[in-house]
């Protein structure tokens, strides 16, 4: 088993057919494979959200002030959940920007925020030969990297989080005037 996992894990290409993108490139383009897959694969039907009645959307405003950062929401999701009444369902965080993110991820030690944005920026550098006139392709890269969307469960009118974690809006193209987006949903019984 652990064979055929490390052989998996292995670039196609090793050692058989040289790939004409330098070796960075064909890494961050299989990991937005990777990220888009799920999508690719689901078929929505209009059963998909039958037993489910929609309940409230509510926006967070966010006024960023630095090129790129992450900052901690949990707690304005959490308001946005208690405003609700919510008790059980799910909360979908969503951010309608393509310079910008949201990701889940420990909260309790501040280093960690600045260590993912540490690498990111050396995965998806600001400067190189981009192709895009507005200038902000780095953003745009990252943004599709992290995600537009988090998925939360709802019990008892909490989010439920794990003990390290939290919900960060990922700002990639700052400073600027952000929206993030909550719903809840809760099953009708």
């Amino acid at each position: 088993m652990e064979q055929w996992v490390g052989e998996a894990l292995a670039s196609p290409f090793e050692g058989r057919l040289k790939s004409p993108l330098p070796p960075l490139l064909w890494d961050l383009m299989v990991l937005i494979f990777i990220a888009c897959l799920p999508s690719l694969c689901y078929e929505r039907t209009d059963e998909t959200l039958s037993g489910v009645e929609p309940e409230m959307v509510e926006t967070i405003q966010i006024r960023t002030s630095v090129k790129t950062d992450l900052i901690d929401i949990t707690r304005s999701v959490e308001e946005a959940v208690r405003k609700s009444g919510l008790m059980d369902g799910i909360c979908w965080v969503y951010v309608p920007h393509t310079t910008a993110a949201v990701t889940i991820n420990e909260n309790a030690d501040p280093s960690v925020s600045s260590d993912i944005l540490m690498e990111l920026n050396k995965i998806v550098p600001f400067q190189d030969r981009y192709q895009h006139a507005e200038g902000n392709s780095p953003a745009h890269i990252k943004a599709s990297l992290i995600g537009s969307s988090v998925t939360v469960f709802v019990e008892s009118g909490r989010l439920v989080l794990g003990t390290w974690q939290g919900i960060f809006f990922c700002e990639f193209d700052g400073p600027r005037n952000r929206q993030v987006f909550v719903k809840v949903l809760k099953r009708e019984l």
